[in-house]
């Protein structure tokens, strides 16, 4: 089994497995998993595998197969380009020298005749003596693939979860910039502010360069206290509560309404001050509408749904002769109109239903029962349950240049065109007595509304 090289004695592989008086190929596939034994037609002539695979009565069934019908598509392209990288003269060279040499690994898709599951498997490649084709000592990578799967399935899973935290993280900034008031999170273990929208980030002269941090560092308690001590204190209950804190830029006192919840063990606290704080420049336009309001020669007031002014300037208290705090004193807009709270009511109705209610003609009684001819407009303000009606009351002066709607003149009714549309009755079909009649019944229209208006052509007009 040796032979002089050289004055040097080599080992013969060769000799040594043909004395050997076991199967070389059982050997063989003992150290490999899969072992395939492929003629020069592409037939596999012999298939052994290891007695431990988890697939070797598949491998069983690959006897007698075509190599190309057991791998999948894309193998069989694969190795065909495997096959055609290797010269014609390099695969005689080296089958003669035996199983000694190898043309590199290749990785293989098997497809089971029976069923439609892959089998993955690592190859060396050798060519068999005498042209008889070539052998395929395989390596199982079915676990190799299997671990792969559950790291490209966990990859999946945290991109998912990746994606849902970033939607939910958007749904959240966007409730939080959707809220009037400022608010924001706090870490209850150290009072890290961790999260604010931006009517927070204003209050509390947040900018770039200012990053947020201690909360005690812009808001603080009720005499000594700090600010998250105070917090705490009132959200200890039922975890939520309401307490006041002391806005160190503002340097002033604002309600807030505090929440305590737990997450991943540890807990946090949403915090949302009550008062509204008006942006820069905001103060100075509130004051000048006030101004405008409280100056002009109109009377304008505001009421709830229900009729009670919350308050109004001084022109409305001098045409309704009020000379006390209406707001204080529940009076109602029904107080001063002719017809009470039915003609509020068709006030209330008209605005709703158009949006407004423009010049309307009406006359009201002072306080001390006095009736003056006005003219109303009204506009609903806001919206749910504390909308509010915006109303101006002027004056209906005669002498004032303004361009009336033409209503014609009050026209009775003959006694003879009364007796002509009685006599139509029964002698005509009714759509046709309608047609006849339209001129009599405008004019019956025209004073109804007339007698209705005390003779006012412009509230005529509407009714």
């Amino acid at each position: 089994m040796a032979r002089n090289l050289g004055g040097r004695e080599v080992f013969d592989v060769n000799k040594a497995l043909e004395n050997l008086r076991a199967d070389p190929w059982s050997m063989l596939s003992e150290i490999s998993d899969i072992i395939l034994v492929v003629d020069k037609h592409g037939m596999v002539t012999r298939s052994m595998c290891h007695q431990d695979l988890a697939f070797a009565d598949v491998v069983a069934q690959w006897h007698g197969h075509r190599l190309a019908e057991i791998l999948t598509p894309e193998s069989r392209v694969k190795f065909n380009a495997k096959i055609a990288k290797i010269p014609h003269v390099a695969k005689q060279n080296h089958a003669a020298t035996g199983m000694s040499s190898t043309f590199g690994n290749i990785e293989l898709n098997h497809l089971s005749p029976s069923n439609s599951q892959e089998y993955p498997v690592q190859y060396s490649l050798h060519f068999l003596k005498h042209d008889h084709g070539f052998a395929l000592f395989g390596r199982d990578l079915s676990i190799v693939s299997s671990i792969q799967k559950q790291l490209v399935d966990a990859h999946l899973s945290l991109e998912q979860e990746r994606e849902q935290q970033e939607q939910f993280l958007a749904k959240q900034h966007l409730i939080m910039e959707s809220l009037l008031e400022p608010a924001f999170f706090v870490d209850a273990s150290n009072g890290q502010l961790l999260e604010y929208n931006q009517k927070a980030a204003k209050l509390f002269n947040i900018t770039s360069t200012l990053s947020a941090s201690d909360i005690n560092t812009f808001l603080g308690g009720i005499g000594s206290k700090h600010a998250l001590a105070q917090l705490l204190e009132a959200s200890s209950g039922k975890g939520t509560g309401q307490t006041e804190l002391a806005v160190k830029t503002k340097h002033q006192m604002m309600p807030a309404e505090v929440n305590i919840f737990r997450t991943a063990g540890k807990r946090t606290l949403f915090v949302k001050l009550l008062s509204n704080i008006p942006e820069p420049g905001q103060e100075s336009k509130n004051a000048q509408l006030r101004s405008f309001v409280d100056k002009l020669p109109d009377g304008v007031a505001f009421f709830n749904r229900e009729g009670m002014v919350t308050s109004c300037n001084d022109a409305f208290l001098d045409l309704t002769g009020i000379g006390h705090d209406i707001a204080k004193a529940n009076f109602s807009v029904a107080n001063i109109l002719s017809r009470g709270q039915v003609e509020l009511n068709i006030l209330l109705d008209q605005a709703a239903k158009s949006g407004a209610v423009s010049s309307y003609a009406t006359n009201i009684r002072t306080v001390y029962g006095a009736q003056r001819d006005v003219l109303i407009s009204m506009v609903p303000l806001g919206s749910g349950k504390n909308r509010l009606m915006g109303l101006v009351l002027r004056t209906n002066d005669p002498t004032a240049k303004t361009t009336w709607p033409n209503v014609p003149p009050q026209q009775d009714v003959s006694e003879d065109e009364m007796q002509t549309m009685i006599g139509l009755v029964g002698n005509m079909a009714l759509k046709d007595i309608v047609a006849k009649s339209a001129d009599v019944i405008e004019k019956v229209c025209i004073e109804a509304a007339l007698k209705m208006t005390n003779n006012n052509r412009m509230a005529a007009s509407e009714l």
